[in-house]
């Protein structure tokens, strides 16, 4: 009998583990600053389901754009830049700086939104100019675009406990205390105090 209650204990203990573990349903993915700083700096996070997280500090913009035949201009007041499609995946844009002509190549990630406006949708491209880092663009609809570079990817742990969440990575302090999902809307106790707002992308 004494082993019988030991056992449904230990089942309890693990099953009550394996709650905690699993995050609630719409923090999985990724999230990005809603707020910057005048320099267009913030935080990613992107919420794993086995309780692991990466984050990183990094650029995070949103812009307007134009799109005028093969003329991009981004920001929408800003210099002309030439885009070439190679094809439905990959784009080549070249612009002129400082009397040099570079080229930088985007690789879509994800599905194409719309065969009849190929530049919507999500693209990535290495930024040499950064080390190498590999940069995330996302054009939407009506002009709006957004751009996220991390600086420095980390990688740790979190555990949600009802509505609180601790959010522990080396490096950086650790992270607990209320936090909600709204929509699109995630929010955190913020690194010093009060709390920090982060839009899904």
């Amino acid at each position: 009998m004494r082993s019988i209650r030991v056992s449904w204990l230990v089942l309890l203990s693990a099953f009550a583990a394996f709650a905690l573990a699993v995050p609630p349903n719409g923090l999985v993915g990724r999230w990005r600053s809603s707020g910057t700083s005048s320099g267009g700096l913030g935080t990613i996070f992107a919420f794993h389901e086995d309780g692991s997280v990466d984050f990183s500090p990094g650029a995070v913009v949103d812009m307007s754009y134009r799109l005028e035949g093969d003329s991009l201009f981004l920001p929408a007041d800003g210099q002309k830049q030439t885009v070439k499609f190679v094809d439905d995946n990959r784009v080549e844009i070249t612009a002129e700086h400082e009397g040099k002509i570079h080229t930088q190549e985007l690789k879509r990630k994800g599905p194409v939104p719309d065969q009849k406006n190929l530049i919507l949708g999500e693209w990535t491209t290495i930024r040499e100019d950064l080390h190498g880092v590999e940069a995330t663009e996302i054009f939407y609809g009506a002009g709006k675009c957004l751009l996220v570079i991390p600086f420095a990817w980390l990688h740790g742990q979190f555990v949600v406990d009802g509505a609180t969440i601790r959010i522990e990575v080396p490096k950086v302090p650790t992270i607990q205390g209320p936090f909600k999902v709204e929509g699109e809307t995630l929010t955190i106790p913020g690194a010093h105090g009060g709390t920090s707002q982060f839009s899904r992308y």
